[in-house]
């Protein structure tokens, strides 16, 4: 999880996690952390992608005006993450996060993954 990635323009920034094989193969809960630092966070969609390519939204340009996105996204309550659960979680996940919009940059400070 780099602790800097900057998010450009109508571009998307990509970060890897990787689970290994000390990981539980059957999680009973996914959570999936991100701050970014961001002064629109309505331009930006952020996807988790599993290590079998299934991509759940997290974020879809929601929030308008608002700076930064920082929070958590819990298999309890996200449908996606919940499916997300019957897989193999052991690979490298993927946190995308586009910008759609002009004018508003910023950066990812860090991303995180957690399987329990």
């Amino acid at each position: 999880m780099p602790p800097y990635a900057p998010i450009q323009d109508k571009q998307t920034t990509e970060l890897a996690v990787s689970v290994d094989d000390t990981a539980p193969q059957n999680p009973q809960r996914i959570v999936a952390s991100v701050d970014i630092e961001h002064t629109y966070h309505g331009d930006l969609r952020v996807a988790l992608v599993d290590p079998q390519g299934t991509e759940v939204v997290l974020h879809n340009r929601e929030g308008g005006g608002a700076d930064n996105l920082q929070g958590s996204y819990d298999s309890e309550h996200h449908g996606g993450l919940r499916e997300a659960l019957g897989q193999n979680p052991r690979g490298t996940w993927r946190f995308r996060v586009f910008d759609g919009a002009d004018r508003d940059e910023g950066e990812v400070k860090s991303v995180e993954l957690k399987l329990d």
